[in-house]
């Protein structure tokens, strides 16, 4: 009727308003619900997984890396300590540092690993005339109780200080850290196969120690790895100095000898990456003390030669080690 107001009931009123907020609610609710789920989809993206991360896989050559030594030094030069000498002056240390930098890097890229420490170089007289040999200590576990001793000449001689470093690296490469092996050896002249031997190690400052050889190895395998070391040092030490072959050609017989010839038939890089992958797999299947020490390495160097050329030329290598070395 014209005029006339129209009224809702109160309980009406209340009705429509406690719909209105319950449909607000549901809408609102809804809304959080999508949002959690696209945030939950986008999680399930980034992380498809709960539980522990997969392990690293190992970089070539990481495995069986002797304790105290490293395919990945610090960057830079090397850290050294010098005895007081009257020969260590400035120039000298500096030269050393150098020299053992470029050295110890010339080493790593050929999966070598060397000393993260590296024991204190000291100085002593010749005690003859071609007296020209460093006195070493094996690597302690403490460092500092360890020595590289040199003489006179060698601190002049920048090959012979490259080279001290070299056969502390190959004796724990070699002997492993379980091994004791030290300057001077004392065998009786009558040692045979399987016969236990005693290593003398002499102090240059006096004094002598008598260190019983851990079983199972025998005089005439530490014969054996010991020439392998020295053979492996002067090929790595004349290779990386690039020593023509006629200075101090009494230095390449045996294994030294064997290397340099297939490095001059087959190239520097051949040779040197076929030392490189005898070496690691030498790493990785360390001699376990029977049998014949110069078979084991003979097939670690097959090895090595097969990673490089496919064994194509294994046939003529072993020849020239075998030309060299009739114990091989």
């Amino acid at each position: 009727m014209a005029g006339t107001k129209s009224t809702w009931p109160f309980w009406a009123t209340n009705l429509v308003v406690v719909c209105a907020a319950g449909a607000m609610g549901f809408l609102a609710l809804q809304s959080f619900r999508y949002v959690d789920k696209k945030r939950e989809v986008r999680g399930s993206k980034l992380h498809v997984t709960e539980g522990p991360e997969p392990p690293a896989v190992s970089s070539p050559g990481s495995s069986n890396i002797p304790a105290g030594m490293t395919l990945n030094p610090p960057a830079g030069k090397i850290e050294l300590t010098f005895k007081s000498s009257p020969l260590f002056n400035h120039k000298v240390r500096q030269r050393i540092t150098n020299d053992l930098t470029h050295f110890r890097d010339y080493l790593v890229k050929l999966e070598i690993p060397v000393p993260i420490e590296f024991p204190p170089i000291g100085t002593r007289e010749a005690s003859t005339e071609n007296d020209a040999t460093a006195q070493q200590s094996r690597m302690p576990k403490s460092v500092y109780t360890g020595f590289l001793i040199l003489t006179t000449s060698m601190v002049q001689d920048r090959s012979s200080v490259t080279r001290a470093y070299c056969r502390i690296v190959l004796e724990r490469l070699i002997f492993g850290e379980s091994r004791v092996v030290q300057t001077t050896v004392s065998t009786p002249s009558t040692a045979k196969p399987n016969q236990p031997i005693t290593l003398t190690f002499r102090n240059p400052t006096g004094g002598t120690s008598d260190v019983p050889l851990p079983p199972p190895l025998d005089a005439l395998a530490v014969g054996n790895m010991m020439m392998t070391q020295s053979g492996l040092c002067v090929y790595l030490d004349r290779s990386f100095w690039d020593v023509p072959k006629e200075r101090n050609a009494f230095e390449l017989s045996f294994l030294a000898g064997a290397l340099w010839d297939i490095r001059e038939k087959y190239g520097r890089e051949f040779a040197n990456q076929m030392v490189r992958y005898t070496l690691r797999d030498l790493r990785e299947h360390p001699f376990s003390g029977r049998g014949n020490y110069n078979a084991y390495f003979l097939d670690r160097m097959r090895i090595g030669e097969s990673v490089v050329d496919n064994g194509n030329s294994w046939s003529q290598i072993e020849g020239v080690i075998r030309k060299h070395d009739s114990s091989f």
